[in-house]
């Protein structure tokens, strides 16, 4: 069990909210307690537009203090990114050593205004274990079958790229018969003319 330390941004903000008739803490919430993410929610004194395209960072209305090899991971919620109101950075990290209020940087990416109420969840919080990492500099690294392949290196759909065949390689063209055994040419306008008397 990890236990995240969680206290009001400032003493002046409410310790609760009511939205829809509900009460509401500043305090990250799960669903569910198999659920990975808390609901983090927007903790302001007014109701705050969201333009199309535009990007805010609304304040979440909490500090946290989170062990030492652990990071928060803030995500955007489903409901709202089939809506097109997206975590811009996401996933977005706060450090272990992070003392100060969170902030969600919310972007509108869909093609209307969208009003955020205080109380409304606009996000989730995911905490993950880190690794602990130490970087070596080194002189070689080891072959791989990719090699240097980046963006695109593997294709689209899970689908390798053909490699391209040289003209060098290309197969040879057929003699090209005698003039007499060619067939006649025919007149383009006359061509069209019979298409379209086809049709």
């Amino acid at each position: 069990m990890v236990k995240i330390k969680i206290m009001k941004a400032n003493e002046k903000q409410l310790d609760k909210l009511y939205l829809d008739g509900k009460e509401v803490s500043f305090m990250p919430k799960k669903a569910f307690d198999t659920s990975a993410g808390a609901d983090v929610h927007a903790w302001i004194e007014a109701p705050m537009k969201l333009y199309p395209k535009e990007t805010k960072v609304i304040p979440a209305g909490f500090k946290m203090e989170i062990p030492a090899g652990y990071e928060a991971q803030i995500r955007s919620r489903s409901g709202l990114a089939l809506s097109g109101i997206i975590v811009a950075n996401q996933p977005g990290t706060i450090d272990s050593e992070y003392r100060g209020e969170v902030g969600v940087i919310l972007r509108n990416n869909s093609k209307q205004m969208v009003i955020i109420r205080p109380g409304d969840r606009i996000a989730q919080m995911v905490i993950n274990e880190l690794p602990k990492v130490e970087f070596e500099m080194v002189g070689e690294l080891t072959d791989t079958e990719r090699k240097d392949g980046g963006f695109g290196s593997t294709g689209v759909a899970g689908q390798k790229k053909e490699k391209k065949v040289s003209k060098k390689k290309e197969e040879k063209k057929e003699p090209e018969a005698p003039e007499s055994d060619k067939a006649p040419e025919t007149d383009p306008e006359d061509e069209n003319k019979e298409l379209d008397t086809k049709e």
